[in-house]
């Protein structure tokens, strides 16, 4: 039995959705995983070194190492990890909330990145490897969505045009990179912060994954969603474009909403929270906003 979606206009929505996620996500595996992350650790592992050397949970390791033993331990972990969570996704019908969960977490670790400076090594270590462990998790789960959005014979086609689609999307934001950081000085920016505001933009990629959620969403819907944080990192400009969505979905759906964002808690219905009274014991309290018309 099939559940991919049954008019060629559902389908087509969904092939484009999906691929608008390997535009984002090979942002991060271009600049950050493949050009800028290893030379600027090094950079970074140098100013901590003593006598040109740096303590990696006790083994004495020369700074020029240091992305090679967190390539490696990351890609230890991954082969440990990801089989597993293969096999959890190809069976979920969670698939859109675990793409969600892995997506921001990569995409909030990879921009952790950017307050990689002077000797904090150990910052960038720990913030590549939850970034490229997420990043591998999003890319298996998104991979078992295909099975859901295309039909067998469909799913060679789509598959290559969204890898097609990741390879121009990580080869722009790169070329773009690449003027940033060897033309700092004409943007008025030391070479260090180029680099740490290229590193940056590997995270932005938490927007894209936003987007292609609500499409998911729109061309399935759904009674009832739960979403938390997933406005975390947006500006001003770009949740309020997510506020309008919430409003559009709530005419047909429930949402149930985390966040600790003053204007998303504006427009619900009802809050819920847990606060510490003044004798230390926690309560649960809630606050009805608007009054909601019977069904």
């Amino acid at each position: 039995m099939t559940i991919a979606p049954t008019t060629t206009r559902e389908r087509r929505r969904e092939h484009r959705a999906w691929y608008v996620y390997d535009w984002a996500n090979s942002a991060f595996s271009t600049t950050v995983a493949g050009v800028l992350f290893g030379p600027y650790l090094i950079a970074i592992a140098e100013e901590a070194a003593v006598d040109d050397r740096i303590s990696v949970l006790g083994i004495s390791v020369a700074p020029g190492a240091l992305p090679s033993f967190t390539i490696t331990a990351s890609t230890l972990l991954s082969a440990v990890l990801l089989p597993l969570l293969g096999a959890v996704a190809d069976r979920t019908s969670h698939k859109r909330q675990l793409l969600g969960g892995f997506a921001w977490a990569g995409a909030l670790a990879a921009a952790l990145l950017f307050f990689m400076k002077d000797d904090n090594w150990e910052l960038g270590v720990v913030a590549f490897l939850v970034a490229n462990l997420c990043f591998g998790a999003a890319a298996v789960v998104n991979d078992s969505i295909l099975c859901l959005i295309a039909d067998p014979d469909e799913r060679d086609g789509v598959s290559s045009r969204g890898w097609a689609t990741g390879y121009a999307g990580g080869g722009l934001l790169l070329a773009l990179n690449f003027v940033v950081v060897s033309m700092h000085d004409t943007f008025g920016l030391s070479e260090g912060m180029a680099v740490r505001l290229s590193l940056l933009s590997g995270g932005e990629r938490s927007l894209v994954a936003v987007a292609f959620l609500v499409a998911l969403f729109k061309a399935r819907p759904s009674p009832f969603y739960i979403l938390d944080e997933v406005e975390a990192a947006l500006d001003d400009t770009n949740l309020g474009r997510l506020l309008e969505i919430y409003e559009e979905l709530r005419e047909n759906s429930q949402l149930l909403v985390i966040t600790h964002q003053k204007r998303t808690m504006e427009v619900g219905d009802a809050l819920y929270g847990v606060t510490m009274r003044g004798d230390g014991v926690s309560a649960v309290i809630s606050q009805r906003l608007r009054d909601t018309e019977p069904a």
